[in-house]
């Protein structure tokens, strides 16, 4: 785990004491998630279950004070995409509304989703 991370949780979530964020991290997995702990996406259970099923897992590998595993040509262009697409949602529901969405029936959602979609393709058109 980050220090940095670990700070900034201390301070955020106002514990006392270090021993008192130790103990949230035991109980809390979002908390632990957050501050760098085994639920990241290099973690080896995720591997673990990859590895059987033949998946190829498009991961970056955190060498955590290791060397870092250079990727195969195609997985880096693959882990490309990924990472752009998954910057794209991450700006559609914090910049533009798609966390937000309230609204019954599902052409109500994808309107109020298309309006951000729309936002978020002038921003970078336009940037």
């Amino acid at each position: 785990m980050g220090l940095a991370h670990a700070d900034l949780a201390k301070r955020g979530y106002q514990f006392p004491t270090t021993r008192a964020l130790i103990e949230a991290l035991k109980t809390r997995p979002t908390l632990r998630r957050l501050c760098g702990g085994e639920a990241t996406d290099d973690a080896p259970p995720i591997r673990a279950f990859s590895a059987p099923l033949a998946y190829v897992p498009i991961i970056d590998a955190n060498p955590r004070g290791g060397e870092k595993i250079p990727f195969a040509p195609t997985h880096a262009r693959r882990l490309g995409q990924r990472s752009a697409s998954a910057r794209v949602k991450s700006l559609l529901k914090e910049r533009h509304g798609g966390r937000w969405v309230r609204g019954r029936g599902a052409a109500k959602v994808m309107c109020h989703l298309m309006f951000g979609w729309a936002a978020l393709t002038a921003t970078a058109l336009f940037a």
